[in-house]
């Protein structure tokens, strides 16, 4: 900082301010999942996690659903009330990508697509539920009112600046879930 005769001039508030808007971000979690690296080219089988939820967590979901079909499935995106553009690309093309192969199913009911934020009254519990580290896509499939089995997409982190991998990823995991894989 520097002045000029009574007045104060700050030099360096692009940098200050650069630097709280990091910190802000960060503090709402608006970063990548620990350990994701910077974006990469497509390598390897993603490892995927499933597990069954405990039984309470499978109701606190289905209760906040309306009266659906006894067995479907449901694409949740879950994020927080501040979004970074990663964030935002993420949900952009993992809604697109399902929206364009599982039209059918979407228009059946069988597939749902949801955009939730963490954060706001009563959603709170996904994040325990299927154990989300940061920003997340989620597969789930649902029998009645419980939640079956889950999985959590985490490549999507890596290849949010590859259009066509990301889409051929996302298509991929939601084919192998839907056949009960």
């Amino acid at each position: 900082m520097h002045y000029e005769g009574n007045r104060r001039r700050f030099t360096h508030r692009p940098l200050i301010l650069a630097g709280a808007l990091l910190a802000l971000l960060a503090a709402y979690g608006c970063e990548r999942p620990p350990g994701a690296s910077r974006p990469t080219a497509p390598s390897g089988p993603a490892r995927s996690t499933e597990a069954d939820p405990p039984a309470a967590a499978s109701q606190r979901a289905a209760a906040s659903q309306p009266a659906e079909p006894a067995h479907r499935f449901i694409a949740y995106y879950f994020h927080r009330t501040i979004r970074c553009p990663t964030c935002l690309s993420i949900e952009k093309q993992s809604r697109e990508a399902i929206e364009s192969a599982y039209a059918g199913e979407l228009h059946e009911g069988r597939l749902k697509w949801h955009a939730i934020n963490i954060e706001e009254p009563g959603n709170e519990h996904f994040a325990l539920d299927f154990e989300l580290q940061s920003q997340s896509l989620v597969l789930v499939e649902m029998k009645g009112a419980q939640v079956a089995r889950w999985k959590l997409l985490p490549k999507v982190w890596e290849l949010v600046e590859d259009p066509n991998g990301f889409q051929q990823y996302v298509v991929t995991e939601v084919a192998v879930f839907l056949a009960g894989g």
